[in-house]
């Protein structure tokens, strides 16, 4: 019988993950006991995004309102105080399971998009290699925009974030207005924002354009910890550092997207799903 609160897979190399509904998110990460993400247990504010998968937009969309195919639409405002709609549809509900077989250390979970409508699926594959997460997005409309992002915590076999470095080849950064965290329409070279060696108390809550297929990579003084790889459709990383994580202060996301913030007040990367165009993506998570 499945457990529908959170599912367990492990493969070989001591690594073991622990999946939610939640979100569709994962709960933990572990190798050998050491962990690879920061626990997304119930007790962590859903405001934080934890592990939680962003869809049908990732980030931020400006008063909440885009225009598509003629038609002006408005979604509801959940960061009032930056009057922006934030983190989608998807992130606080509890997905479905789909499947789930141990055996093959594998679970898939769902949910719908009545709103645009669309449905996401999420696939969580576990091996020696890591943690593989497939995601498809389908629709029955004409079509619909669709962007994905998602929200994990890292954690370099629980080294302190500060201790850490931080490995990651950007093109760039896409500047953002600090007051509402909205692209202004610059950009600047990654370097002037990204940490040089240990991370050792750097803000960040930057977005930064990648090459396709890119690994970031976070380190503790030792040179372990965790990798991060994307799907060459996976242009944008999210870079955010609180120090608010429940039982752990400071932190640091490392957010895959497929659009940048505001992608569909600009039109930047968005893609069109239809029901002949699904979309699809991925990302793999090892350890180091």
């Amino acid at each position: 019988m499945i457990d529908p609160e959170g599912l367990t897979i492990s493969a070989p190399g001591g690594l073991t993950a622990v999946i939610s509904r939640r979100g569709g998110s994962v709960e933990s990460l572990t190798c050998q006991g050491k962990p690879l993400l920061e626990s997304n247990a119930k007790d962590v504010d859903a405001r934080l995004g934890a592990a939680l998968h962003l869809a049908p937009w990732p980030n931020r969309l400006d008063a909440g309102t885009f225009d598509w195919q003629g038609r002006t639409r408005t979604m509801d405002i959940n960061e009032p105080e930056r009057n922006n709609a934030l983190h989608g549809l998807v992130h606080l509900k509890q997905w479905d399971v789909v499947a789930a077989n141990k055996e093959a250390a594998t679970v898939t979970l769902g949910t719908d998009i009545p709103e645009w409508p669309a449905r996401i699926e999420v696939t969580y594959t576990l091996g020696a290699d890591g943690l593989r997460v497939d995601v498809e997005a389908t629709t029955t409309a004409v079509s619909v925009p669709f962007a994905w992002g998602w929200h994990p915590y890292f954690s370099a076999h629980g080294a302190p974030v500060d201790e850490c470095t931080l490995e990651i080849d950007a093109k760039y950064n896409l500047v953002l207005d600090p007051d509402r965290m909205l692209p202004t329409g610059d950009t600047q070279p990654a370097s002037a924002v990204l940490p040089q060696g240990e991370i050792d108390g750097a803000f960040l809550d930057h977005a930064f354009r990648v090459a396709p297929g890119t690994t970031v990579r976070l380190r503790n003084r030792e040179g372990h910890g965790v990798a991060l790889t994307l799907s060459d459709n996976l242009p944008w990383v999210q870079m955010y550092t609180p120090d608010n994580y429940p039982g752990r202060g400071r932190s640091i996301a490392i957010e895959p997207m497929s659009a940048p913030p505001n992608a569909l007040a600009t039109g930047t990367d968005v893609f069109t799903l239809t029901p002949e165009t699904p979309f699809n993506c991925h990302v793999t998570i090892s350890n180091l």
